[in-house]
């Protein structure tokens, strides 16, 4: 724990020495706001949770409220500062947490008070912090802050009361603490200045902010409890609020009011105001309507070097400022589209923000992520391919090409598979004919069916196996020409009663080939034919 002592110290200077500082400083800024903030208190919450169901359980109307919200007005003191990536800011705010509990109450079923609680839980963070703009000179500037510190208490309290049913009191307690622990947040928010020193905050944020307190408690009225422990208290929970911010910069201001004066002596009288207003305008980076003034200044005095030098640097300005928003837009779309999964169109606008600002972080993240995806597809595409799974391979080369699209190398392959995928189905087609003609006991034909297939893939090991078989049939079948088809048609229906179908099919269509009107022949094919309702073939098709 620290010293309570500490912190009222510490409050003092925020309120009565800071302030010194900050007028008298030019790019210091004050922010007032108020707002709304949550509270976790655990610890707290669980246990009027329990009272509130121990007393319905017993009868009792319980209505005790839970510490979940409170309202919350802040005091900020930042510094300005130009860092190496932009405006930026450090600062010291001083938040209180107003909790209050007024209404807690359970009531006997005759309406009598059970149970009353009241009590002060507010609570101040004091952190010092820094925070980033989102832009150097902008009327409206969004901001990310964080900052760690310490939540205390000047002198928390708590009464309880409780009461039976009779209205007799059963005790009266007082609880008190004073203590602090650290804390430490998060802030989101913007600025929106509609004067030179004068503007609107908008924030919102996270605090975490949970230790240990040390309870004291006082015996009003028939307390047989403890009358000291600790308990946890937790102030984590999310805030917004609303409010001003006040810029003091009044040396710089008359600075460079001084110099407005001087340069608008070089202008004829009509001159010097739109002169001042034109610099003022361009000061506080409204350069449109700055471009406007210096134009029509140009016109009553044409070729003064000064307001060349304004409308030069202007139109660098929103050169610049187009080129921010383009990449802004291209950004967003590129995210759509990675959001998407259309990596190809995504890709095409990161790329097109790197031509632009080749040290864009976002864009470079991305190709790079993108590069390394699609190297990685590639390299398992042709793992796959050298496995023979084509398909699978040409999936994987697709998605290569849609991530790294400009990689000539990629593109080639895909090329390669898609032939490679048209050359196997007519293998496949090739090879299935092969097996039709096979079982037919056309093995001339099945022959030349296969040797195309070893044609487009000479190493097709299936295909060479069957060409030999086939050869070995078909010299077999060759000899068995020589017979009689008398001889022939025995055979067949010997092998046709012996259940040897395709055998007999084959003995069968020999004749049919010797002799295409055999009526004998033609009848027992009908029977062969009727016979194979779950016909097996000795290959089988791919």
């Amino acid at each position: 724990m620290v010293n309570r002592y500490f912190f009222k110290f510490l409050y003092l200077c925020l309120f009565f020495l800071i302030p010194v500082f900050v007028l008298s400083a030019p790019e210091w800024y004050a922010s007032v706001s108020g707002g709304m903030n949550s509270v976790l208190m655990g610890e707290y919450n669980s246990a009027i949770k329990s009272a509130n169901q121990y007393n319905e359980s017993i009868g009792i109307n319980s209505s005790l409220n839970q510490l979940l919200f409170g309202a919350q007005p802040t005091l900020e003191i930042g510094y300005n500062f130009n860092a190496p990536a932009g405006l930026a800011a450090v600062y010291l705010k001083n938040e209180l947490s107003i909790i209050k509990d007024t209404s807690s109450i359970a009531l006997w079923p005759s309406g009598k008070t059970a149970q009353k609680i009241s009590g002060d839980f507010s609570a101040i963070y004091t952190g010092i912090g820094i925070k980033k703009y989102a832009f150097d000179e902008s009327v409206f500037n969004p901001y990310l802050g964080i900052d760690a510190g310490f939540t205390y208490y000047f002198n928390n309290s708590m009464d309880e009361e409780t009461a039976l049913e009779d209205g007799t009191y059963s005790y009266r307690i007082k609880k008190s603490w004073n203590t602090a622990f650290a804390g430490a947040g998060i802030e989101a928010g913007a600025n929106w200045m509609f004067s030179e020193s004068a503007g609107l905050n908008l924030k919102a944020g996270y605090r975490y902010s949970k230790g240990s307190v040390m309870i004291k408690t006082d015996n009003v009225y028939g307390w047989t409890g403890e009358l000291q422990g600790e308990s946890e208290a937790d102030y984590s929970g999310f805030y917004f609020g609303t409010g001003f911010v006040l810029a003091f910069g009044s040396a710089d201001k008359r600075a460079v009011n001084m110099a407005i004066a001087a340069g608008a002596e070089q202008f004829p009288e009509i001159g010097k105001k739109i002169y001042a207003d034109a610099v003022t305008l361009y000061n506080a980076g409204l350069y449109k309507q700055s471009e406007v003034k210096f134009t029509e200044l140009n016109q009553i005095s044409p070729g003064n070097t000064e307001t060349k030098k304004y409308l030069d640097d202007i139109n660098l300005k929103l050169e610049g400022n187009k080129k921010l928003e383009n990449i802004k837009k291209l950004l967003a779309e590129g995210d759509e589209y990675r959001a998407k999964n259309k990596f190809k169109e995504a890709y095409s606008r990161y790329t097109e923000v790197n031509r632009i600002d080749a040290g864009n972080e976002t864009a470079l993240f991305y190709l790079k992520y993108f590069r390394e995806t699609a190297l990685a597809r590639y390299g398992d595409a042709r793992a796959l391919n050298s496995q023979g799974k084509i398909n699978a391979a040409l999936k994987l080369a697709k998605e290569a090409s849609e991530y790294s699209p400009d990689d000539a190398e990629i593109a080639d392959f895909v090329k390669e598979l898609k032939g490679d995928k048209n050359n196997r189905r007519k293998a496949d087609a090739l090879y299935n004919e092969g097996v039709l003609n096979f079982q037919k006991g056309y093995y001339d034909k099945a022959i030349t069916a296969w040797q195309k297939v070893v044609e487009i893939y000479p190493d097709d090991a299936e295909a060479l196996k069957n060409i030999e078989l086939a050869k070995e049939k078909y010299r077999n079948s060759s000899a068995a020409e020589e017979q009689s088809a008398e001889q022939a048609l025995k055979e067949a229906r010997d092998l046709f009663e012996q259940g040897l179908m395709e055998e007999s099919l084959a003995k069968a269509d020999y004749v049919l080939r010797i002799d295409g009107n055999n009526a004998e022949a033609l009848k027992l094919t009908e029977e062969i034919k009727a016979k194979q309702e779950n016909k097996t073939t000795t290959l089988n098709k791919r």
